[in-house]
């Protein structure tokens, strides 16, 4: 439904530059459809990413350091898990399509992350990193110490300056 959907915008729209932007799952949702649209080669890929704490391994495969656990008051892992499960369906959790740390990365646009330092998705960046590194994507990533889940859509001074940062990535495509 989705990669429809970016077909119908990008034909009538097409001489417009596409960003995928998404938050938690969307997040993983956006890296996930720019890995098909790559493999695809079909319709236009977007000129960058800007993810935020985003969900990248529905499986939840990289243990929760339980510190980690207790600070987060937005994730419960738990259900975490049941609902990667959920979301998988009939497929494998480790299909790039559901968690997208499994895809190739070669080949993808500029991308921007933004994660706190008191999720449980924290646990996942470094291999995030070491993918996009590895593919030699162009990156920045940005972690905000003692920050919750999602926390640049709060409508806090960290949000705010998260919501800064956004902009500036976007407005510096490299």
């Amino acid at each position: 439904m989705v990669i429809e959907t970016y077909g119908i915008i990008s034909k009538e729209f097409s001489k417009d530059q596409f960003i995928f932007m998404g938050d938690s799952a969307g997040g993983g949702l956006s890296l996930a459809l720019a890995l098909k649209m790559k493999e695809q080669n079909k319709l236009p890929m977007p000129v960058q990413l800007v993810l935020i704490s985003p969900w990248v391994d529905a499986g939840m495969t990289v243990p929760i350091p339980l510190r980690l656990d207790k600070m987060d008051y937005i994730l419960n892992i738990e259900a975490l898990k049941l609902a990667g499960r959920n979301y998988a369906g009939g497929d494998e959790v480790k299909n790039y399509l559901v968690s997208p740390i499994y895809g190739d990365f070669s080949g993808l646009p500029e991308v921007g992350i933004w994660v706190g330092t008191s999720e449980v998705f924290l646990v996942d960046m470094p291999r995030l990193i070491e993918k996009l590194n590895n593919a030699q994507v162009t990156f920045d990533y940005f972690e905000a110490e003692g920050m919750q889940h999602d926390y640049p859509i709060f409508p806090i001074p960290e949000g705010k300056n998260a919501l800064e940062e956004i902009c500036t990535f976007l407005n510096s495509s490299k």
